[in-house]
């Protein structure tokens, strides 16, 4: 093999080697408060909630207009949804950093559909980003 292979193989076994040592158990994620702006629940329009703690909805951002969502040992995540020409498509812009509620540690600025939320950006987001279904906001 080449000394650019040799090179390659080990940049990428020293890059999942950190990834690995700079995530966290899902455990200890603890999840601070979210607030959730301008959303439709049961086909009617609702200002907002506030959470805090762990809430048997772990929704990243239930389909709010405006949604912050603070958790410790260090995460931020402000969401901004609109409709845009297709009513439907709810898409959202998305930027967080901290650690997830599945432990992973993230850095990210997206522009997404709520199934591609659901999906996750990296894994997917098991129980968090159920709300999309509930239809067009």
């Amino acid at each position: 093999m080449s000394a650019a292979v040799w090179w390659v193989c080990g940049a990428l076994f020293l890059a999942v080697a950190m990834t690995s040592a700079l995530n966290l158990r899902p455990s200890a994620i603890l999840p601070l408060a979210c607030i959730t702006l301008g959303f439709k629940q049961g086909g009617r329009w609702r200002l907002g909630w506030v959470k805090f703690g762990h809430d048997a909805d772990q929704s990243l951002f239930y389909n709010g207009i405006l949604c912050v969502r603070v958790m410790l040992p260090f995460f931020v995540g402000i969401g901004v949804r609109w409709a845009g020409s297709n009513p439907a498509a709810r898409e959202f812009a998305h930027v967080a950093a901290g650690w997830k509620l599945n432990g992973e540690l993230t850095a990210e600025l997206r522009i997404q559909s709520d199934e591609s939320s659901s999906a996750g950006a990296t894994s997917p987001n098991f129980g968090q980003a159920w709300g999309w279904a509930a239809g067009p906001k």
